[in-house]
């Protein structure tokens, strides 16, 4: 991967760790502390590796064999999803199906909220503090001006449309569960 300066991403990151060390739960968190990153080989877990260089330490996450990643199916294999999260002070959940995946495999969109949710019922089960998962700007559609949180968001395309109900159902699968949960609407990388 080339040299990546982009200040967007050392904003998100500056967020991420800004909730982990102001959370209550994660006051503790030292040198010995960890984070899982889910689907750290793609494209948005390369930047985010990239970019992590303090406490706490990051553990890498792919379905797919790579040099010192932990590898596991995350739907297929909720054990060692569990196992994988055992003692982490939070989850980076990164993987989906994205235009291009669902393009180039056939995969289909509502894949997200499969994974979301597995992500979520692991964690809880695990014991982890919070799971960040990772949402689109694409829930915002083509609306103008600037977006936050209490926009209430009109996708037009069906990856934003599955990306809400994926935010929907991992907020609703957080609640019943007991599970606290930050969901990144992220922008175009």
């Amino acid at each position: 991967m080339g040299k990546m300066t982009n200040p967007s991403w050392n904003s998100l990151l500056r967020k991420i760790l800004a909730v982990l060390m102001g959370s209550t739960t994660m006051g503790n968190l030292g040198k010995n502390s960890s984070v899982l990153l889910l689907g750290a080989s793609g494209q948005l877990g390369q930047m985010l590796r990239f970019f992590w260089h303090a406490p706490p330490s990051l553990v890498s996450h792919s379905r797919q064999a790579h040099p010192e990643f932990i590898q596991f199916d995350l739907i297929l294999e909720p054990e060692k999803a569990r196992a994988a999260m055992a003692g982490k002070h939070a989850v980076i959940c990164l993987p989906g199906i994205t235009n291009a995946n669902a393009a180039a495999t056939g995969e289909v969109y509502s894949r997200n909220t499969d994974l979301a949710l597995a992500a979520i019922k692991a964690a809880a089960q695990a014991g982890v503090p919070r799971v960040f998962l990772a949402s689109s700007a694409a829930v915002y559609g083509a609306t103008a001006g600037v977006q936050s949180e209490t926009t209430t968001p009109p996708p037009i395309a069906p990856y934003g449309q599955a990306k809400l109900e994926m935010e929907r159902a991992a907020l609703i699968a957080a609640g019943e569960l007991g599970q606290a949960i930050t969901i990144l609407r992220i922008g175009n990388v």
